[in-house]
């Protein structure tokens, strides 16, 4: 598989790669890991099958709430609110 573009590369290396000198004088420096605990959420849903991330969460909660404004959900990114957002 080769990739194609700069960012789809900078998301594929490991947060710890080595990057080296780019020039004299310089020293070597390392990247920072760029995933969080937030970035790995993830639930999966008895009715559809599928896994959602609290991205894709957000997305549907956003829907629920144009179609049902005056029925907001407590909790946040749950299995139950899942449940609750897809069978709507």
């Amino acid at each position: 598989m080769r990739i194609k573009k700069y960012k789809k590369f900078v998301e594929a290396i490991s947060g710890t790669m080595d990057v080296m000198p780019l020039g004299p004088g310089m020293d070597r420096q390392k990247l920072g890991v760029t995933m969080t605990s937030q970035d790995t959420d993830c639930i999966s849903s008895d009715i559809t099958g599928k896994i959602y991330t609290t991205n894709d969460y957000n997305d549907l909660y956003g829907e629920y709430l144009k179609k049902h404004p005056d029925k907001p959900l407590e909790g946040g990114f749950t299995k139950e609110n899942l449940d609750k957002v897809l069978s709507t």
